[in-house]
């Protein structure tokens, strides 16, 4: 759809944005699920400050009409968050309705009686606990980044193995468990149904991932930094299945590797997972560094949750929030 921006009116810019963008929703233009454009395109295709689309968008969130998830992008809600929110405004409504019957239009005691009743319910700290849980320790940090932002949601990650050998660590802990589609069946096999609610999370490597690995040269060498052996192994499956058949020369690090051998001189890309900033020593870090000032390819592998996952694992968190005593 085109906005039609009039930088003339007295309405700020970003109001006639979110207000376009909101009849548009509304009406059905934009669909529920579908993705917005990134406030860089917003801003280059209308020639405004990118921070005036941010604020833009940060209106539609508070109005509840989109959802902004980590590493995706911004999204049209489902509609039951809409009608959901609807309710509450005409409930607000009809209690302000309330107070006016009774006389109480005092602006400070009504407010005084709204924010010790919010802060009665609010400030519990109340959090939805989940278990995140796959083979790779790769992968878990790159699902505990991507999910970060899901208001009141508390996740542990636990390697599946460590769960297989002593199943007493999802006891009395958790609201749910979350795994990848990869784990699911096995996940749930092993533990009742009846205890635990899993969530599947739908994981492919990231577009941009896929676009780095087709560039590199048939004559270069791969080296791959990795922690688990499922992690170099999703990195070879990859290649293979992209054609790729480079040299490949892995090591494995731990927070106490202090170099990168062989595969700082002899190769032209290295391939490092998506946590390797937090997971690497200071000085396997400055190894990296200096390989990178030799204007070689340095490529972070990485993972997406899907789109639709990611709202679905939201809208569980909500529902077991509201739950909650």
């Amino acid at each position: 759809m085109k906005l039609l921006l009039n930088k003339e009116t007295k309405q700020p810019i970003y109001k006639q944005i979110a207000d376009q963008l909101d009849e548009a929703i509304r009406k059905g233009v934009l669909k529920e699920g579908e993705q917005l454009p990134t406030e860089l395109q917003l801003s280059q295709e209308y020639a405004i400050a990118q921070g005036t689309i941010k604020k833009a968008y940060q209106e539609l969130q508070d109005r509840g009409l989109v959802i902004k998830i980590q590493g995706r992008g911004t999204f049209v809600t489902q509609k039951s968050t809409l009608e959901a929110r609807a309710e509450a405004e005409r409930l607000i409504k009809n209690t302000f309705m309330e107070f006016e019957s009774l006389i109480l239009t005092d602006k400070a005691k009504v407010y005084k009686i709204f924010r010790g009743k919010l802060r009665e319910r609010f400030e519990r700290k109340k959090v939805v606990k989940a278990a995140l849980i796959d083979c790779s320790p790769e992968v878990l940090a790159t699902i505990a980044y991507q999910i970060s932002d899901i208001t009141s949601l508390q996740v542990v990650l636990l390697e599946i193995d460590e769960v297989f050998e002593n199943k007493q660590l999802l006891e009395g802990h958790f609201d749910f468990l979350v795994t990848t589609e990869a784990h699911y069946k096995e996940l749930a096999a092993f533990v009742s149904k009846d205890r635990f609610y899993i969530e599947k999370l739908n994981l492919s490597v990231s577009k941009s991932t896929v676009t780095h690995l087709v560039k590199i040269e048939e004559q270069l060498s791969i080296g791959i930094l990795y922690r688990s052996r499922h992690f170099l192994g999703n990195i070879c499956k990859t290649l293979k299945r992209l054609g790729r058949e480079n040299e490949v020369m892995a090591i494995q690090y731990n927070e106490h590797t202090m170099d990168i051998g062989c595969i700082k001189e002899d190769t032209g890309v290295i391939i490092v997972p998506p946590d390797y900033l937090k997971t690497c020593s200071q000085t396997l870090l400055e190894e990296i560094k200096a390989y990178e000032k030799e204007n070689k390819m340095l490529l972070v592998f990485e993972y997406m949750v899907d789109k639709g996952s990611l709202v679905h694992l939201e809208e569980k968190v909500y529902k077991c929030y509201n739950e909650k005593k």
